[in-house]
C-alpha cells in the first residue's frame, strides 16, 4: 500500500524536491521565481498538448489577461480589508477561465458539423492565433485600463492571509518565491489527481483515438472544453504571479511572443510527463539568462539548441533523460507516465 502511494505521487514528490533545491541551484532567487511562474504557464500548454491533443497559440493571451486582472485587483482592491494575494489568484484564475470558456465554445467547434472532432489541426491553431492577436491589440488600445504600451505600473505584492486580518508580507524575494512554489506545488498536485481520475482516463482515450472515444459514449467537445478552461485558468494564475513579481504588467505579457515562448518551453521539455513542463522551462529561462550575458546574438544559439532537441531528442529533454536512464539501467520503455 505504501509503495503504491509512493509511486502514485512520484511526480508531485519530484516537483517538491526540485522546488526546494531551485533557489540554491539558480544564479539568483528572482530567476528561480521566474522559472516557477513560467512553469505554471508551460503546464497549461502541456495539458492541452498531452491530453487534447491541442496546439494553442492563445496561452499567452490568457497569461496576459490573468496578469491584467490581478494587477487591476491589486491596484484598486489590494489596500482594502478584502485584498490579498490568494484572492487575487482566485479572481485572476476565474476571469481567465471565463475567457477560455468563451474562446473554447467557438474554437473547439468545427464549422461543418458541431461534433467537436478534428479540432487539433490548423483550424484550431489559427483561431487561437487570432485570439492572441485580438487580445494584444485590445490591451494596446485601452490604455486607460491596461496602461497601453507603457504597461500597468506600480502593482504591489499583496500579503497572504485571511481577509480582514493582517497577512504575511511578500516583499522579500525569498518570501515571494516560497509563495509561488506553494502555488505551483498545489496546482501540480491537483493536475496529477485530475489526469489520474476517471475523467483523466477519458482524455487519454480521446488522445489515442478520438472517433473510438466518441463511439463508446464520451462527449469529445465537452471534455475538450473543460480541459481548455482548466488550461486557461492555470495560465491566468501564472499571469497574476508574473504581474506581482515584476511590479508591473508590460504589454509584452500578452503579445504573440509570450504564446510562442510557452509553446517552445512545452515542446522543449516534452509532453510525456508533467515533469516536462519544469524541465523545458528551466532549460529555456536559464539558457536565455546565461547566453544573454556572454553573446549579444544569444537567441540564435538558443534557437539552434531547440532545433537540435526537437530533431534528435524525441520527447524533448524529458525523453532524452528517460532514454539515457534506460540505456544505463537496461530497462525497457514504460510508455507515457504522469
Amino acid at each position: 500500500m505504501i509503495s503504491q502511494l509512493t509511486g502514485r505521487f512520484r511526480t508531485v514528490a519530484i516537483y517538491i524536491l526540485a522546488l526546494c533545491c531551485l533557489p540554491f541551484a539558480m544564479p539568483s532567487v528572482p530567476l528561480a521565481t521566474e522559472i516557477v511562474i513560467m512553469t505554471l504557464a508551460t503546464l497549461s500548454c502541456h495539458l492541452l498538448l498531452a491530453y487534447g491533443p491541442l496546439l494553442s497559440f492563445g496561452q499567452g493571451a490568457f497569461f496576459g489577461i490573468g496578469a491584467y486582472i490581478g494587477g487591476l485587483y491589486a491596484l484598486h482592491v489590494g489596500s482594502s480589508p478584502f485584498g490579498g494575494a490568494g484572492t487575487a489568484l482566485l479572481i485572476g484564475g476565474a476571469g481567465t477561465a471565463i475567457a477560455a470558456l468563451a474562446v473554447g465554445m467557438v474554437a473547439l467547434r468545427r464549422i461543418a458539423g458541431l461534433g467537436g472532432h478534428g479540432v487539433g489541426g490548423v483550424t484550431f491553431l489559427m483561431l487561437t492565433f487570432a485570439v492572441a492577436q485580438v487580445a494584444y491589440f485590445a490591451a494596446y488600445n485601452i490604455p486607460q485600463v491596461t496602461g497601453g504600451e507603457n504597461g500597468l505600473l506600480n502593482i504591489p505584492r499583496l500579503p497572504v492571509g485571511v481577509p480582514g486580518l493582517p497577512g504575511l508580507p511578500l516583499e522579500s524575494a525569498g518570501a515571494f518565491y516560497l509563495f509561488c512554489a506553494v502555488v505551483l506545488g498545489l496546482v501540480v498536485l491537483l493536475v496529477d489527481l485530475f489526469v489520474n481520475s476517471t475523467v483523466g482516463q477519458a482524455f487519454r482515450a480521446i488522445g489515442e483515438n478520438e472517433q473510438r472515444a466518441s463511439a463508446i459514449g464520451y462527449n469529445v467537445f465537452v471534455l475538450r472544453l473543460a480541459l481548455f478552461v482548466m488550461s486557461g485558468a492555470i495560465a491566468g494564475i501564472a499571469g497574476v504571479l508574473y504581474g506581482m513579481f515584476l511590479g508591473l504588467v508590460p504589454l509584452s505579457a500578452i503579445d504573440l511572443t509570450q504564446s510562442e515562448r510557452i509553446v517552445i518551453m512545452t515542446a522543449l521539455g516534452g509532453t510525456g510527463s508533467l515533469l516536462g513542463a519544469l524541465l523545458g522551462t528551466i532549460c529555456f529561462v536559464l539558457g536565455s539568462d546565461l547566453l544573454s550575458k556572454i553573446w549579444p546574438h544569444w537567441p540564435f544559439a538558443l534557437g539552434a539548441a531547440i532545433v537540435l532537441v526537437v530533431f534528435f531528442a524525441r520527447g524533448g529533454v524529458l525523453g532524452l533523460i528517460e532514454n539515457l536512464l534506460r540505456a544505463v539501467t537496461g530497462k525497457p520503455s514504460q510508455g507515457r507516465s504522469v
